[in-house]
């Protein structure tokens, strides 16, 4: 059936155009490339014995080299592996961008954005109980 054959074919592009804009703009962006600006920042200020350094070394540990990898092969403009198989083509960098301005630092802090995805009163919500509790005691050291 021509019909169920268009689509398909319409979820199938759509499928590939929200992976890799999650792939780059949610997952690379700010999982690895913002978090690399604190990772080198702990490595260059933070003695090893500093209980931040210790808190944040599992989270932060190989960030560096996996980036350098992910710049070199998977991101280079005329020379990426997302290329192979994503719509972008060699436009990813013009995508990473567009992602990059809709970030707002403050939605990386976890009260705002609890608040932001309305999850403020989700009842038996334990993530985001513990995340909370977690960011209190943070908040209390500095």
């Amino acid at each position: 059936d021509p019909k169920y054959l268009s689509w398909l074919l319409a979820k199938m592009y759509f499928r590939c155009a929200d992976w890799q804009v999650y792939s780059l703009g949610t997952h690379f962006a700010r999982a690895h490339a913002m978090n690399e600006v604190f990772a080198v920042s702990m490595y260059r200020n933070l003695p090893s014995a500093h209980p931040l350094f210790r808190l944040l070394k599992p989270h932060f540990q190989g960030i560096i080299a996996i980036n350098a990898q992910a710049r070199q092969v998977l991101i280079n403009p005329k020379k990426n592996a997302f290329a192979q198989f994503m719509s972008a083509g060699d436009d990813l960098v013009k995508l990473l961008i567009t992602c990059c301005k809709e970030l707002d630092f403050k939605q990386l802090m976890i009260p705002s954005d609890f608040k932001a995805r309305g999850l403020q009163e989700l009842p038996n919500f334990l993530f985001r109980d513990d995340a909370i509790s977690l960011w209190n005691i943070l908040m209390e050291y500095t």
